[in-house]
């Protein structure tokens, strides 16, 4: 389990974005603040909502990646169906970056998860919260304090 104001594991996973699947390491996105949201089954709905609220929090200097283990994504089906997100979308398949997370597949149906890591790679906050405008504004606040983040705790926010 990853503790408060430390650094976050590295992984090599599949990465889709605006139609494209590669390889990436997650340290990747190091240098900048993110604000990875793993969700249960994604759905190109659930998806577009998250892709909504990607410029919000860009506006926060945050990049927002979503992180799924579900294995339809890689399917050229669901590429061409999500060709037109900006949302990154890890995907899991083997779930061992939920493990690390400490998170079950219970935990990550019945609400999303966000995680806020530094720009060092450190984890600064973790919130549990309904994948709803709510939810991600909740999320959204999070994120426009992260300045005043030293380590927080986690909370639930219900729609």
């Amino acid at each position: 389990m990853i503790h408060m104001g430390h650094p976050v594991p590295n992984y090599r996973l599949p990465l889709l974005t605006q139609g494209t699947l590669r390889i990436v390491d997650t340290r990747y996105f190091q240098g900048q603040w993110i604000a990875l949201c793993f969700t249960g089954h994604l759905t190109v709905e659930q998806a577009s909502f998250l892709d909504s609220q990607v410029g919000a929090l860009r506006e926060e200097h945050t990049s927002l990646l979503a992180v799924t283990w579900q294995r339809d994504l890689l399917l050229s089906s669901y590429l061409g169906r999500l060709r037109h997100l900006q949302l990154p979308i890890l995907v899991d398949t083997l779930r061992r970056l939920h493990r690390a997370y400490h998170l079950s597949v219970a935990a990550v149906r019945a609400h999303a998860q966000t995680f806020v890591i530094d720009p060092q790679g450190a984890l600064r906050f973790h919130l549990m919260h309904e994948l709803t405008y709510r939810g991600l504004r909740a999320v959204r606040n999070v994120v426009s304090a992260k300045r005043l983040l030293i380590g927080g705790s986690a909370c639930l926010v219900r729609a």
